[in-house]
């Protein structure tokens, strides 16, 4: 949901073509991916980032997505955290979130500051810089992601 208000208000539209292709591709790997056929399932793992401005909120969001990812084992394998947001992608530097309890995960709701760090670096658009997209992609291939989701602080704007 909140990734669906971000792509329209311009936060990460270019990386919906290259990024989430891939992730349909790896999602869904059938012949004709169809969306009135169903696809074979497959456990994929899942990617989290944190982006803008940090709280506690952004905390208890991220305890969401992990809780939930860990309800859904069936599709779901490893939840890695981007160390620093996106740029935690283009770094591999990732955390992986199943070495941590579920009182650890818990904690988060109530953790002030960013758990995983967070970034404000906007992804330039895919005619400018393909190679990055590349290098999401052979990140996401290499850890078998094929799930990603993200929380960002309000972006606000002043008027003119």
């Amino acid at each position: 949901m909140a990734l669906g208000r971000q792509c329209q208000r311009g936060f990460f539209r270019s990386t919906r073509r290259a990024v989430f292709d891939y992730a349909w591709q790896v999602s869904y790997p059938c012949a004709l991916r169809s969306r009135n056929l169903p696809c074979p399932s497959q456990t994929r793992n899942a990617f989290y980032a944190q982006s803008g401005g940090v709280t506690a909120v952004i905390n208890a969001s991220a305890c969401g997505v992990i809780e939930t990812c860990r309800k859904h084992k069936n599709k779901i394998g490893k939840v890695y955290a981007g160390r620093h947001g996106i740029v935690g992608a283009l770094t591999e530097d990732l955390i992986d979130t199943s070495k941590e309890s579920a009182a650890a995960i818990r904690a988060l709701r109530h953790t002030p500051s960013g758990a995983f760090g967070s970034a404000r670096y906007k992804l330039k658009k895919y005619s400018d810089n393909p190679a990055q997209y590349q290098r999401l992609i052979d990140v996401f291939k290499a850890h078998d992601i094929g799930y990603f989701f993200t929380t960002a602080a309000a972006i606000r704007r002043t008027p003119v």
